[in-house]
C-alpha cells in the first residue's frame, strides 16, 4: 500500500473482540434466571472469519451522503436544454456521453489537490446512482490475484457494489490517482472520518475458476 495524498487513511484489518460477548454471557449464566447469550454471533468461527476477512476501508473524510438521481445523455444533445427537460443542472463528461444529476452538493464541493496543485473531485458519478470514491492510496497485489470489493453487513444506507479487480486494475493505482471504489447512497447517510465503509479481499485466480459437480 502506498499513501498518495496526507489526507488517505489506507485499508486496516478488523478484530473482532470475544471477550467481551464471552464475560457478557458468563454474568448472565451465573446470575440471571431467564436470560442467556450463548449464541452470540461473536461464538461462532465462521462468522468471525468472514468478519476479520480481507481489509477494512475507512472513510477518509466527514461527509453526508445523500441518493444520487441521474440520466445518462449522449454526447450531441444540447445539455442545457436536456438539463431543463430532465431536471438536471450538473454534467460530467464518463466515456461515450455524459452523466446528468440534480445539483448535489457533496459531489461537487469535495475537491482535493492533485498533481501539479490542480483541485480533483473526490467523488465523480458513474451512473445508475452510483459515484466513484477516490480514496487517495495505491494498491500492488501479486500476480494471478484480483482484488474483490465490497460492503459490509452493519452499514444501513449506503451500497457498495461487489466488484473484483484484476491484477492489472489494481496496480495501476500505484501511480495514479489512486483507488477508487463505487458507492451507490440509498438514504441519506452521514460518515465520519476512519469510519468502516466497505471492505477489501484478496482473491485467488483459481477462486474464480473453480465450478461445483453435483454427485449423483
Amino acid at each position: 500500500m502506498r499513501r498518495i495524498h496526507d489526507w488517505a487513511l489506507l485499508p486496516e484489518k478488523h478484530h473482532v473482540d470475544r471477550a467481551e460477548s464471552r464475560l457478557e454471557a458468563q454474568h448472565l449464566a451465573a446470575s440471571f434466571r431467564y436470560h442467556r447469550a450463548f449464541r452470540r454471533p461473536e461464538a461462532c468461527p465462521p462468522w468471525v472469519l468472514g468478519q476479520e476477512a480481507g481489509w477494512v476501508l475507512r472513510a477518509p473524510v466527514s461527509v453526508t451522503l445523500d441518493p444520487i438521481v441521474d440520466v445518462q445523455i449522449g454526447t450531441d444533445e444540447d445539455l442545457a436544454a436536456a438539463g431543463r427537460l430532465l431536471g438536471v443542472s450538473d454534467f460530467w463528461q464518463r466515456g461515450e456521453g455524459y452523466i446528468g444529476a440534480a445539483k448535489t452538493s457533496w459531489l461537487r464541493s469535495h475537491q482535493y489537490r492533485g498533481a501539479g496543485d490542480s483541485w480533483e473531485s473526490m467523488f465523480v458519478p458513474n451512473g445508475a446512482g452510483t459515484a466513484e470514491w477516490h480514496l487517495g492510496f495505491g494498491l500492488q497485489i501479486p500476480d494471478r490475484y484480483f482484488l474483490l470489493v465490497t460492503g459490509r453487513d452493519d452499514l444501513v444506507g449506503l451500497d457498495v457494489p461487489t466488484g473484483v479487480l484484476t491484477q492489472r486494475q489494481v496496480n495501476r493505482t500505484w501511480e495514479s490517482v489512486g483507488l477508487s471504489v463505487a458507492i451507490r447512497p440509498v438514504t441519506t447517510q452521514r460518515l465520519e472520518r476512519g469510519q468502516p465503509f466497505a471492505r477489501l479481499l484478496l482473491l485467488h485466480q483459481d477462486s474464480l475458476q473453480a465450478s461445483l459437480e453435483e454427485a449423483v
